[in-house]
């Protein structure tokens, strides 16, 4: 429908919020959650332009699951919700100190 990246995705941050946003009562409720909603967006546009549409379903997909996930970490259950959060953290973690430590200059190389 247009001819620039750019303005397409500034379509895409403008429009969704008011498809996937709240009702039309307009109220300063329904304006904050157009705005946090067109945020999300932004955020998922970026992803998918920057690192490409499996980051964005990883993304989609740990979002899910931590929305799914109750945490109640004063009750005695605590255990069980809060190992979620640190699974989802662990798995996360270990790539990344694949990634950091294989670069050149990282700690794999040797001071020789």
């Amino acid at each position: 429908m247009v001819r620039r990246t750019w303005v397409a995705d500034a379509l895409c941050v403008v429009l969704l919020p008011l498809v996937l946003g709240p009702p039309f009562p307009v109220s300063i409720a329904a304006i904050v959650g157009w705005f946090l909603q067109g945020v999300l967006v932004a955020t998922d546009v970026w992803i998918l332009r920057r690192f490409d549409l499996l980051a964005l379903t990883a993304h989609l997909c740990m979002d899910g699951l931590l929305r799914a996930a109750p945490l109640a970490v004063a009750f005695w259950y605590a255990a069980h919700p809060l190992t979620t959060p640190l699974l989802i953290t662990a798995v996360a973690a270990w790539p990344l100190y694949v990634i950091l430590t294989s670069r050149p200059g990282g700690a794999s190389r040797s001071a020789a």
